[in-house]
């Protein structure tokens, strides 16, 4: 039996690993249609109430990069995700 430790077989490096090979430095996530939202990483994440921003959620729970969503407003929304009003 080998006596020695586990290692792993790669070295893992800043910069090294899933967010890495995805490229890019942000996670974009979009709302669908049912309101699930989709992400760069090609997971889906449901929120019970509100949004990204709502919930507090800065970083992709699943590629660990800084979240980008995009907000699907539509041209007869009245609000303005961007707006103070």
């Amino acid at each position: 039996m080998d006596d020695e430790p586990n290692t792993p077989k790669e070295e893992v490096t800043a910069g090294s690993g899933l967010s890495a090979r995805l490229g890019g430095d942000e996670c974009e996530w979009s709302q669908d249609e049912d309101g699930d939202w989709e992400t760069a990483c090609d997971e889906i994440h449901v929120f019970i109430e509100g949004d990204p921003v709502e919930n507090n959620h800065r970083f992709c729970p699943y590629c660990g990069k800084r979240l980008r969503p995009l907000w699907n407003v539509r041209e007869d929304d009245d609000y303005d995700r961007d707006s103070d009003a």
